[in-house]
């Protein structure tokens, strides 16, 4: 027998399923009867490919698979049935063509990279790979980020995988992203994929300083009772510093200027300690420079100011201006009158200075009582004055803030006043600013009646202001902080009845 060709060629796909015909070799053989009856056989028998025996058709006989053997080459053979049997063979070559039956695979199913915060846009992360065995279009891969990509920060060449950052990254405000990337063989019909994980750490940077956060205005001021002892711990530096780890362990100490020789900072806690004592009534609030300091290398500083606000509490005492006040009072008054006001400061606060005013003994508490009038004691008539006669009375005047009491006597002569030299009024008042210089008018007296008069100031040793004529005049430097108001009596001695009178 002959083949009609010297070799047989023939493709197939990969995915061509069993019996799908190859090839059909031709053979003949001019002899007759049975020495022209021929049979096909193929070599080497362990192909997937089957030769029908009669027909020499070729067919598909198993998986084919062209990632794994993408050519074969075999020989076809031919007998026919004479005897002895006389034989022929011919090649054959079998191409198997692909088929997109392999997905692309990444070289790793994740991937990591770390860079630096506030790197330039554009800079490289890190590369992603991955491959696909098909051949032609069915191999071609095109990357992209498929999640995780917060605010597009990073992009992706479609080609070569390389990820990179589209903005400057902060640490602070994101630290870690986990994106999705996917591989896809986007011209193969279907088009198939893979993804893998990539981690992108940002590293911190030294680029935040610290700063403080707690009692940076005297309306959110730290509160310290002026109870506070040296020693006492009354509160803590609160900062903030938005950089992580070392880069945001902070020290805290009290600058040079102003108030360190009263407070201390403890350098690591930010514990502030008490060195000295306080009063409230000599100064509220307290400025500190605080200076902070971070881990980095160079350290990154900041200063701040601390505000301390001292609180009240009630160690002061109720204080009258005087221990004994003297009045006249009309024979002419009647019940309910107010005969004299005696006023008492408390240089403590709001509640803490809250004076309630009370008779504490003496005669005159049959014919008077003791009521508060604002901030002052109001002594009233409880009796018609013309009831009691010329008489002298006294109170002792209490006055409390609920924890401290003062005590003053006050002396009150009912007199005749409508005969003789008389004050216009024996309650009198007056302001003057403490730029008043000495020797400068305070008030101007107003005398009724006529005669002969000597003015004094009660008591003899009251030296503040002076009487010069009928004006009460300044004697010494005043000072509206310390000495707010002053309280003094005033007595007329009448030459022509020889009384007294006081205002």
């Amino acid at each position: 027998p002959i083949f009609s060709q010297a070799k047989y060629t023939a493709s197939i796909a990969e995915d061509a399923a069993n019996s799908t015909s190859v090839a059909m070799p031709v053979a003949s053989d001019r002899d007759s009867g049975s020495n022209a009856e021929l049979v096909f056989s193929l070599t080497p028998a362990s192909f997937p490919f089957y030769i029908d025996p009669s027909s020499g058709r070729v067919s598909v006989h198993g998986m084919l698979d062209r990632e794994t053997v993408d050519f074969y080459n075999m020989t076809v053979i031919v007998s026919d049935s004479g005897v002895p049997p006389r034989m022929a063979s011919v090649p054959l070559e079998i191409t198997i063509t692909d088929v997109n039956d392999s997905p692309p695979r990444f070289d790793s199913a994740s991937y990591s990279a770390s860079l630096q915060e506030n790197m330039a846009p554009g800079t490289i992360v890190v590369r992603v790979q991955a491959s696909d065995p098909d051949l032609g279009a069915n191999s071609l891969i095109t990357y992209g980020i498929t999640s995780g990509n917060s605010n597009n920060r990073f992009a992706i060449s479609p080609r070569s995988g390389v990820i990179y950052t589209t903005v400057s990254l902060d640490h602070e405000v994101q630290s870690t992203y986990a994106l999705q990337v996917t591989a896809v063989n986007s011209l193969a019909t279907p088009p198939e994929s893979d993804v893998t994980d990539v981690t992108v750490t940002v590293v911190d940077l030294n680029d935040n300083r610290p700063a403080l956060t707690n009692y940076i205005t005297t309306q959110t001021a730290l509160a310290v009772l002026e109870s506070a002892r040296p020693g006492d711990a009354i509160g803590q530096v609160a900062y903030r510093d938005a950089d992580g780890g070392a880069l945001g362990m902070v020290s805290c100490t009290v600058g040079s200027s102003g108030n360190s020789n009263l407070f201390s900072v403890n350098r690591t806690d930010g514990m502030i300690y008490l060195l000295g004592t306080l009063d409230y009534e000599t100064r509220v609030f307290y400025s500190l420079h605080i200076h902070l300091e971070d881990g980095g290398t160079p350290p990154l500083v900041g200063d701040g100011a601390l505000f301390i606000e001292v609180q009240d509490v009630n160690d002061n005492p109720p204080r009258f201006l005087g221990s004994h006040f003297i009045q006249s009072v009309s024979l002419n008054a009647v019940q309910g009158d107010d005969v004299m006001k005696v006023p008492a400061l408390d240089v403590d606060s709001t509640a803490n200075a809250q004076i309630v005013y009370s008779a504490g003994g003496g005669n005159g508490t049959t014919a008077f009582e003791v009521v508060v009038d604002g901030s002052e004691a109001a002594i009233r008539l409880t009796r018609d004055a013309s009831t009691l006669g010329t008489a002298t009375f006294e109170l002792v005047l209490n006055a409390t803030d609920g924890v401290h009491t003062s005590q003053a006597t006050v002396t009150l002569h009912v007199q005749d006043l409508s005969a003789g030299r008389n004050f216009a009024s024996t309650n009198l008042r007056a302001s003057v600013t403490d730029l008043a210089i000495i020797r400068g008018r305070a008030t101007q007296l107003t005398i009724l009646g006529t005669g002969a008069y000597t003015l004094a100031i009660e008591p003899p040793g009251f030296t503040a202001f002076a009487v010069v004529g009928t004006e009460v005049e300044v004697n010494t430097t005043l000072n509206a902080a310390t000495n707010p108001a002053y309280h003094f009596g005033l007595r007329l001695d009448d030459a022509t009845t020889g009384t007294s009178r006081y205002a």
